[in-house]
């Protein structure tokens, strides 16, 4: 699914989030990290980069703009 950039995501995003969790492909219970916008991502969230970061190793490459990142586990150090 993709969400125009110029309107509200973030209703669009918890509801897609919600029937991900209902269908078990997101952790509805457990650790959780904060993202953007103040948004709260827990393990099985997908995620896209929206920025270059080369200074951050994702899977052995450089994040760049656009890669589709998966969250598997979430640590103490992360949080």
């Amino acid at each position: 699914m993709t969400a125009q950039p110029d309107r509200d995501q973030g209703g669009t995003d918890c509801r897609v989030r919600g029937n991900l969790q209902h269908f078990g492909l997101v952790a509805r219970d457990g650790p959780w990290i904060q993202i953007a916008d103040g948004q709260r991502a827990s393990v099985g969230d997908l995620l896209v980069c929206t920025e270059n970061d080369h200074s951050v190793d994702a899977a052995g490459v450089p994040l760049a703009n656009k890669r589709l990142l998966r969250i598997e586990a979430i640590t103490a150090r992360a949080r």
